[in-house]
């Protein structure tokens, strides 16, 4: 198809997937779902071309892919725009491309006939050049009535915009889960000064209409078990879709306190008990507790679920405590599990921490490298896995770096020197935090890597992987 060099292709190739991804995601759904009554302001409201126009046979293009690039060559299938609605100007012919995108558009049983109308969606396939569409959907024009009565009413002069949608109960996380429409509800859309209601019908669906350009934000009047909220951006004279998800609102609520009885104000875990069990994210969420120590997770999906300090990550200066598990113990096989239901609320989940750890001071030196402009240590803590973002601490020729730590805590640290010769690494190191511990000597040498843009320790992750 193409006469052109393989990097080229490849660009070509991507920007192609993108766009391929983008079209099948928004239009393959299929089957018993909401989705199949989906409005075309759902299906188009934000695509960038839209026109009527006669089929020719497939023919060869030369087209650039950018202004500065070199022309390509391609196969595609040429249309006369004789409708215009968005993007193209009458009687221009654009072409459509890939060729098998185009023969395979959604909704077409069958390829375009030459000769024959077609309402085509689609998407400019190189940016500002108006004269290739990779298209998103092809329809006959005696079969698309209800598309074409879609973008008569759409008024590209207006000063305001709609949104339409649909509100179901599901989850945002996970997309196979089935989700339900909701009728019956009461959705507020706030923009600037302005805020319009709407009340969803029997399928959960909803419009309104006359809203500024600008940033909406939409407030379904919901029942406590269930949260949903969304932002989206109106364009004057479009129609935006939105789709927004009611998750059940399970709330966890509680404090955290030291030994002493003082609050800590760090990050709270909340973690499922059993990882693989289909709920939540494996990896867990953060909420901060606040000078009181108060904390609260709110949208948490049925399930049991372990509160505690330091779940999933090692101690550190803001909470220089070990793993601590509600309702205070160390121990996981003693850790209490909050069981979570359809939305249920569960208060007074305190957690009193154990003994901080105690702080020391880790004693880094580079050896000296003369010519050298600048110079860093780099320190990853690997106490819990998966390690926590690493710090960097610049250091000064013959001056001793000295660096926070927690007494049991395991560190890798590397030392990067810039120099006139290239970047200057020494070897990565482990060590265990302890009292009294000697100072460590670096020694950095010249490597064959170079580290990543503004990122003099990338190394230290990258040997990770």
């Amino acid at each position: 198809m193409f006469t052109v060099d393989p990097s080229r292709r490849r660009a070509v190739q991507m920007v192609i997937l993108t766009f391929f991804v983008f079209a099948t995601t928004r239009l393959s759904a299929r089957g018993e779902s909401p989705q199949d009554t989906m409005t075309p302001c759902e299906r188009f409201g934000t695509v960038p071309a839209a026109f009527v126009g006669e089929v020719g046979a497939p023919t060869r293009h030369r087209m650039k892919a950018a202004p500065d690039a070199a022309p390509i060559e391609v196969t595609a299938l040429a249309v006369t725009a004789e409708r215009p609605f968005r993007g193209v100007a009458t009687n221009a012919v654009v072409y459509l491309y890939p060729l098998d995108a185009a023969m395979v558009a959604p909704a077409m049983d069958s390829a375009p006939v030459a000769g024959r109308r077609y309402l085509v969606y689609g998407a400019f396939n190189f940016g500002e050049l108006k004269d290739v569409v990779m298209p998103f959907a092809i329809k006959p024009v005696d079969e698309a009535a209800d598309d074409l009565a879609f973008l008569e009413s759409s008024d590209p002069t207006s000063k305001t915009g709609s949104i339409t949608g649909v509100l179901v109960q599901g989850s945002m996380s996970n997309v196979e889960q089935k989700r339900t429409p909701l009728p019956g509800v009461t959705i507020r859309f706030r923009s600037r000064d302005t805020v319009v209601e709407a009340v969803s019908d029997d399928n959960g669906r909803y419009s309104v209409f006359d809203l500024p350009e600008g940033l909406v934000t939409i407030e379904p009047v919901l029942p406590d078990y269930l949260f949903g909220r969304s932002n989206v951006e109106v364009r004057a004279g479009g129609c935006t879709p939105q789709w927004i998800v009611a998750e059940l609102n399970g709330r966890i609520r509680g404090r955290v306190l030291h030994r002493d009885g003082s609050p800590m104000t760090w990050m709270v875990s909340l973690v499922p008990a059993n990882p693989n069990g289909g709920y939540g994210d494996p990896r867990g969420r953060l909420a901060r507790a606040d000078h009181n120590g108060d904390y609260e997770f709110s949208v948490v999906a049925p399930g049991e679920y372990l509160v505690g300090v330091n779940l999933n990550l090692p101690p550190n200066n803001g909470a220089p405590v070990p793993a601590t598990y509600y309702p205070g113990t160390v121990r996981r096989q003693e850790a209490v599990t909050v069981r979570v239901g359809e939305g249920t609320v569960h208060e007074g989940i305190d957690i009193r921490l154990s003994d901080v750890i105690r702080s020391e001071k880790l004693e880094v030196r580079i050896q000296d490298v003369v010519g050298s402009t600048s110079s860093v240590v780099c320190l990853q803590d690997i106490t819990t896995p998966p390690s926590a973002p690493g710090g960097t601490y610049p250091s000064l020729p013959r001056t001793p770096t000295m660096i926070d730590v927690l007494e049991g805590s395991r560190y890798r640290l590397m030392a990067h020197v810039e120099h006139p010769s290239g970047h200057l690494e020494s070897d990565i190191v482990e060590v265990t935090a302890a009292p009294g511990q000697p100072p460590l000597i670096l020694s950095a040498t010249l490597r064959e890597r170079a580290h990543s843009p503004g990122n003099p320790c990338a190394a230290l992750s990258v040997s990770r992987q």
